[in-house]
Order: C-alpha cells, then structure tokens, then sequence
C-alpha cells in the first residue's frame, strides 16, 4: 500500500468512489468492500482482494448500476448517494451505513470472504493463549473483527461466500438466507512452476497478517528441533514487532529457516524459491481449505495444487508432525 494512500486515509478518511466504472448508469447500487483499489495503481497486487473488487463493480456495471464503493467499517451517512437498488456489504454491521438509503424494491446480498467472526476470534485466542503458555509471551490479537449482528444478517436477500460445508458450519447458530458459494480466488496468469527441481525436505509458508492466527509460531518451534528440514517463511511477520520478538531466534539464527518476508507470488524470485520447494504448510486456526473435505471424512488435513506445489492446510497442530515425518 502506497505511503501516499495512508496518509491520505489517515488525514481525510478513505471517502467514497463514485459511479466506480464510469458508466452513468441512473440505477446505483452500493458496495461495501475496499476504495483503495479505485484510488491506487498497485505495481504489485498484496491481496487477490485488489483486483476482486474491481470485477465485482464491473459485473455490476454489465447489469446496467452505476457502483458507488466505500469501505466496509465506513460509518459517514452523508457520503452516500441514495437511493440504491442493490447493496453487497462485506461485514454486516448494525446500525448499517445504508439504512434508510435503499430503494423500495432494493436487494441486499452479505459477501462472507470467511467463518463467523464468533469462531474465529475465539480460534486466535485460543492459539494465543496456547502460545503464552508455551512461550510465555503475550502477543497482540490482529484478527479480531466485530460479530454479525444476527437479525442483520438474516435479513440479507443472499448469503454469497467462500468456503464449503465447514464455513457454513461456524454459522449454524443463524437461520441464513439462500446461500450462494463462490470459488475462492487467486491469480489466473500464475503458471505451474517445473516440478523437477522440488525438494521434499523444503518447505514453504505463505501468508499474511496474524503469525500465529496462521500458525507460523508452530512451525518455527517443530523446524528449530528438526535441523535436517528447511522452511521459507514467506509473510510480513516483521510488521509484527511482539512475534517477532518472541521468535528472533528461530527466524534469525536458525539456518534451516529462511525469513524472507512478505512476497508478491506473481515475481520472479518467489517463483524461483516456490520451485525448490516440496511442499506448503499453512497451519491455520480457521481456514476456508479445510471445506467440505473435513466434514466428509473427519480428515485432519486437506491437500490441494497451487501453481505446481502440493499445499496441505492443517487443522490440528499435532498433525504437523505427521507430515513432516513423511517427508
């Protein structure tokens, strides 16, 4: 994220992006999701989110409504310009930024990118409190979001979210609207990498905020007891000064650990690194990859293809060392 857009965002709020596609449309629909795709021209994309709300507003746009976008936690009324036919709201709030501005025959659809912010807010806790007591450092939560108020989200037209039968799982407690599961997204221009140089004794960590939420803390533990293992730790886990902190050493005085820091998967030199590798962890507390395979066979971890490499989304910590031993 450019410097000049936070501090624009911090001085003067994010605002709101009007008519996003330039179409003029009379009929609006609004959208709570990021500006900052509209106000920024990323050389690198930091999130598959950068380009995925600009297709949302452009699919919008085909349907004949002009697209006004703000963030999802905007609270200023008086940005809006009413009526809207149509809102799709990331992270329903109450009140609602949009109340009072909808149409008669306006249609609200709830666009979930995850599990009930009740399991997983309770999920971080949890691994942190498990880390203070292993380590005895109390770290910062960084996940942590505001619940969904239960008659907002049953009064959605449409529940759109990613994720399969074990998300769906985390909000057994709301009676939903006709839910709708969309494919989750990535980069269609990444190609597989060759699979002739992978090592099988390498492994790869790639994620974003929240260290231990992603359960990076556990494999810097289990990688520091098995020097004959490498792992790349791909994530800004730098940003994090209290994680970084409790584990200088493994990430900085460990050679089998290799910190690299926060990646843009579509460059060269991650692509290079990816290739040499065997396999990717992702140790999360709450995950959408555990999906409906967890609830079919009570599997403790899932496997999938990510552009040449074997990745294996791990539900329960103690099966880490399962697959490190079968290396």
């Amino acid at each position: 994220m450019s410097l000049w857009w936070r501090v624009r965002r911090r001085l003067l709020g994010p605002g709101i992006v009007r008519d996003a596609m330039r179409s003029g449309h009379a009929r609006r629909a609004l959208m709570l999701y990021s500006v900052h795709p509209f106000r920024v021209r990323e050389t690198t994309l930091p999130h598959q989110n950068v380009w995925q709300v600009g297709e949302l507003a452009r699919a919008l746009d085909e349907l004949g409504l002009a697209v006004d976008v703000v963030e999802h936690d905007e609270h200023r009324r008086r940005l809006l310009r009413p009526p809207y036919e149509l809102v799709l709201d990331l992270h329903p709030r109450d009140p609602a930024l949009y109340d009072g501005c909808l149409a008669p025959d306006a249609r609200t659809i709830a666009y979930i990118t995850g599990n009930d912010p009740a399991f997983s807010n309770a999920a971080e806790l949890e691994r942190l409190s498990d880390l203070e007591r292993r380590r005895g450092a109390r770290l910062m939560p960084r996940r942590q979001v505001p619940l969904f108020p239960k008659r907002r989200l049953e009064s959605f037209d449409a529940f759109f979210h990613f994720g399969g039968h074990s998300t769906l799982e985390t909000y057994r407690g709301f009676l939903l609207p006709p839910q709708y599961r969309m494919p989750n997204n990535g980069y269609d221009d990444v190609e597989p990498t060759d699979t002739g140089r992978r090592d099988p004794r390498r492994f790869l960590f790639l994620a974003g905020t929240g260290q231990a939420h992603k359960g990076l803390d556990l494999l810097l533990e289990l990688f520091a007891a098995a020097p004959d293992l490498e792992l790349f730790v791909c994530s800004p886990f730098a940003a994090e000064r209290d994680f970084a902190r409790a584990y200088e050493h493994e990430l900085g005085h460990r050679p089998n650990i290799r910190a690299v820091g926060f990646v843009d998967v579509r460059s060269r030199s991650f692509r290079d690194l990816q290739a040499g590798c065997g396999t990717m962890l992702l140790p999360s507390c709450v995950s959408s990859a555990w999906d409906e395979s967890f609830a079919a066979s009570a599997s403790t971890s899932t496997e999938w293809p990510f552009a040449g490499i074997n990745c294996v989304a791990l539900r329960f910590p103690s099966v880490i060392v399962r697959v490190l031993s079968s290396s």
